[in-house]
């Protein structure tokens, strides 16, 4: 069985900051929103990580690649960041099947509507195993490399953050923890969040209960769309990205979800 789906969201969101002088996920009580894409099972675990909770990804080395995906506090207006500002995360390595570690992906990407960009290729970056282990890197653009866009207007609204959080040709854990952004975006009203799946990948959305989710790119109700590999015995779901999420008061009687 293999079920197909192309969504497009119509919404208003006004994307908030978070309070303080720096945007953090700890993961010590809490998942705070971060979800998880590709094939994985994820998980909030209270003791093991640097120090407390942590984020835990168990890849089942099926399906697509697994990007830990940030809620709308790291989102924004990043333009007024400078280049000693910093995003950096521990990270924490189990190799549990021995296949060999995964290259050509990045530690960190930013996307939104005025393009995309990513910084430390894993191929240089790739932790000692169950130890936990710093990656940072400054908001500046020579430390990072562009796919598409320009840089001012990929800082001038931020509407995804990934983090990698696959890093094996195989079965792995995954730990993350301590996510941080020095300094906290400014609010950007979003008129429009919508899904179109017309990019190479599922872009920020989270499944479960699946045997993989793919996007062929091509052949979906106007260029890609997402197909979901059915797994027996359990139900399949797919998790909107955090670009969705916010306050929809203002949207009571005039917005539409499509």
């Amino acid at each position: 069985m293999r079920l197909a789906i192309a969504l497009s969201t119509i919404i208003g969101i006004l994307l908030a900051g978070s309070a303080g002088a720096q945007v953090v996920s700890n993961f010590d009580t809490e998942l705070d929103g971060w979800l998880v894409t590709g094939d994985n099972d994820f998980e909030r675990q209270s003791a093991g990580g640097n120090p407390d909770g942590f984020l835990n990804v168990n890849d089942l080395a099926t399906g697509a690649h697994n990007y830990a995906t940030a809620p709308p506090k790291f989102h924004g207006d990043w333009s007024t960041l400078t280049a000693s500002d910093t995003i950096y995360a521990d990270f924490w390595l189990w190799n549990t099947s021995g296949g060999s570690h995964s290259s050509n992906t990045y530690t960190f990407r930013i996307a939104g509507p005025g393009g995309s960009a990513w910084a430390l290729e894993t191929e240089t970056y790739y932790p000692p195993q169950q130890v936990w282990t710093t990656y940072q890197v400054a908001i500046d653009e020579p430390q990072w490399t562009i796919e598409e866009g320009t840089w001012a207007g990929i800082l001038a609204h931020v509407t995804s953050l990934r983090v990698n959080a696959e890093l094996v040709y195989g079965s792995e854990e995954m730990g993350i923890d301590n996510v941080i952004l020095t300094s906290i975006p400014g609010y950007v009203y979003l008129p429009c969040a919508q899904s179109d799946f017309n990019g190479p990948d599922t872009e920020d959305w989270t499944f479960q209960g699946t045997n993989g989710a793919s996007n062929p790119g091509a052949n979906g109700n106007g260029g890609g769309y997402v197909s979901v590999s059915d797994k027996a015995g359990y139900n399949s779901y797919a998790y909107a990205p955090s670009v969705f999420w916010g306050d929809w008061s203002a949207l009571d009687g005039s917005g539409e979800v499509t």
